[in-house]
């Protein structure tokens, strides 16, 4: 397939797609953001009211704080969960790495706001990401160079030479002689100054946000990954798509463009004051052209295999400029009123948009009537009445007339200005049906909450909220879970080195190309459980549940382990609005968890009791008293037994010498006792 037929077929897609200059829908969201900014209608009246009523930006003010603190409140947004056990580690990882690009690499708080409030306006909000490789430079200066040292930096490939300045310079050098003495001496000799630019590049994910009038999508697409056709259609300077890399002569003869001259959504958004129009730039390359960067399933090579390519297009003629073959289109896109089987459904400002037209023209007929109240309309007999002094309106002023009854008040009909706040009342009661937004829900309706419960106020609170968590449920499982797999994909396709930051007070080294990229996401959010303070208490009743789990069965049970209780306490803290629980509490990692269970199934000594102490010291007394008897009686029978030795040798030796004196000189040998 040639250029010229790439290019037809680009412009008929571009003209026939959703979002194009003059299409429905940008009329709708045109209309939208005007009656968001309370902009007249047009229908106003000199000399009559032209109050307008703020409907549509009270209602989007209100809900979006709601979805701030759901998506905002904590640097996790999402996780992903193995498929398989050995890719647990390499989960944890990716969930790690990808919530860091999307809350620290990017402005997520800033991000989220733009892309949620375009929703709430203008029916679908759109932001784009896009690994980048960014090249950054640092301007360095060197002087008194040797040719050495000149050589070495003019042969870095990352140093551009900008300006390089020779000197001669004499050199104290050594001077061998013939008796190998060495002296001193000089010559001339060249030294080097360098002015240069080091260049660096950087790769990473970038999330930018698209207003809706750049974005364009094929009539039939039910999503973005579906869709046939999808296009970014942005203004960018001759000097931008120059560093880009598309051809700068190709791109110079582009022609100029400016869509706030014909774009009346975008027009829309600017105040009346500013100059709009004003494209007018005393550089060329700084002038503006237009470019379509177009994503489209085709066949190139008329082989029948149809792949998505990008294909970038400049002008109105839509001249091409690059094709690419890609994997994926890079746009995620939310919607806060989905229509089944439609791309586009309702924003929250199309449910608002006739209740303020109505209370807008109920308001100004309202302040009319009190105007005629206070300034009447007057008969006045012709050529009777001074005029003059008749439209003076200052008072005491005096009106001069010629004869008396020449002028008096007309018979009108007044305002009942009861019936027109009922009839306000009742329309704020529609858009609270339609919307979930109302006085109760938001805790201002001191009159209706006076004599009402507490529980019955949280009741009103939690019904209202449920459509905006319907709302917060339906961006995080579209919009924000698209955009999470297509970082992770982005970062393993394309980062090509490892990665060192700082997660959770430690420095963790991420090489994404490790990681098999078969996970399952989830969005990690507080939608679904009411109010934060009814999830903080239904968070510590589980609290409470896995330390009597903990305490009668152990850190070694079935039910709850030390991990779970840990991440129980982090989602508490979320809840608080801290955005680091580890500053409360420690991670556990699983190897903790192993020692602990394996010093709970050694045997271990039974905790000792006051009343087991007490006892176990009577014991200990009556065994001491019962050793000291035996150790007294020991000793009273070993003194009567050494008593009785010492009697029975003394029998022998009174017998030995009975013995003696009866045989004379014959001796007798006894051997005594002991």
């Amino acid at each position: 397939m040639d250029n010229i037929r790439i290019s037809s077929l680009i412009g008929a897609e571009i003209n026939d797609a959703i979002g194009n200059l003059g299409s429905e829908v940008t009329q709708e969201r045109k209309d939208a953001l005007e009656y968001y900014l309370s902009e007249p209608f047009g229908n106003e009246q000199d000399g009559r009211s032209s109050v307008v009523s703020s409907d549509v930006h009270d209602v989007v003010e209100w809900i979006l704080p709601s979805l701030m603190r759901t998506f905002c409140s904590s640097d996790q947004i999402v996780r992903f969960d193995a498929r398989q056990e050995s890719d647990i580690e390499a989960a944890r990882q990716a969930t790690d790495y990808v919530n860091f690009i999307i809350t620290q690499d990017n402005e997520w708080t800033q991000i989220a706001y733009n892309w949620m409030k375009d929703a709430l306006i203008q029916k679908v909000g759109v932001i784009k990401h896009m690994y980048e490789v960014v090249e950054e430079y640092d301007m360095e200066m060197y002087e008194d160079l040797t040719d050495a040292e000149y050589a070495l930096i003019a042969s870095d490939p990352d140093f551009e030479i900008l300006e390089h300045t020779e000197k001669s310079v004499e050199l104290q050098v050594d001077v061998e002689e013939d008796d190998d003495a060495l002296i001193e001496g000089m010559m001339t000799g060249t030294s080097h100054d360098v002015r240069g630019r080091r260049s660096s590049e950087t790769g990473c994910v970038t999330i930018v946000n698209v207003p809706p009038e750049e974005f364009l999508i094929s009539k039939d697409a039910r999503t973005v990954d579906d869709a046939t056709f999808v296009a970014h259609r942005v203004e960018k300077s001759v000097y931008e798509l120059v560093q880009m890399g598309f051809d700068a002569d190709q791109v110079e003869n582009l022609p100029s463009y400016s869509s706030l001259t014909t774009s009346e959504e975008r027009r829309a958004r600017y105040n009346r004051d500013d100059d709009v129009d004003n494209d007018v730039q005393s550089d060329p390359m700084l002038r503006k052209v237009l470019i379509h960067e177009c994503y489209m399933r085709f066949d190139p090579e008329d082989d029948g295999r149809v792949a998505l390519h990008k294909v970038t297009v400049g002008g109105s003629g839509y001249e091409i400029l690059d094709v690419e073959e890609v994997m994926e289109v890079p746009f995620s896109t939310i919607c806060p009123i989905q229509i089944p089987h439609k791309f586009y459904g309702l924003s929250v400002a199309d449910t608002v948009m006739d209740l303020q037209l109505i209370k807008s023209t109920i308001m100004r007929q309202t302040l009319d009537g009190l105007y005629m109240t206070t300034n009447p309309r007057l008969e006045v007999v012709e050529g009777q009445t001074n005029i003059g002094d008749l439209l003076n309106n200052r008072p005491g002023s005096i009106v001069r007339v010629r004869q008396p009854g020449a002028i008096r008040e007309l018979n009108q009909q007044g305002v009942n200005a009861a019936k027109t706040i009922g009839m306000l009342d009742y329309l704020d009661g529609v858009r609270e049906s339609r919307t979930g937004v109302s006085k109760n829900s938001m805790g201002l309706n001191a009159e209706a909450l006076q004599n009402t419960t507490a529980t019955a106020v949280s009741a009103m609170q939690n019904v209202a909220q449920q459509k905006v968590e319907l709302i917060a449920r339906m961006f995080a499982e579209t919009g924000i879970k698209h955009m999470a797999k297509c970082v992770l994909m982005l970062v393993s396709r394309y980062q090509s080195d490892k990665r060192i930051m700082r997660i959770r007070d430690k420095y963790i080294e991420f090489d994404p190309r490790m990681w098999s990229n078969k996970f399952d996401a989830s969005i990690d959010i507080g939608y679904g459980g009411g109010m934060k303070e009814g999830q903080m208490r239904t968070l510590a009743v589980i609290a409470e549940k896995q330390e009597q789990l903990l305490q009668m069965l152990g850190p070694n049970n079935p039910l709850v382990d030390m991990k779970q209780y840990r991440d129980t306490l982090a989602k508490i803290v979320e809840s608080a609005g801290f955005n680091r629980p580890e500053a409360f509490f420690k991670p556990i990692t699983a190897e903790q968890i192993m020692q602990m269970q394996q010093a709970a199934e050694q045997p271990q000594e039974p905790q000792m009791t006051p009343e087991m102490m007490q006892v176990q010291a009577e014991i200990e007394a009556d065994r001491m008293k019962m050793e000291a008897e035996i150790q007294l009686k020991r000793e009273k029978q070993e003194a009567e037994l050494q008593l009785k030795i010492q009697e029975l040798n003394a029998e022998i030796e009174m017998k030995r010498i009975e013995l003696a004196t009866e045989t004379g000189d014959q001796q007798i040998n006894i051997r005594s006792v002991g």
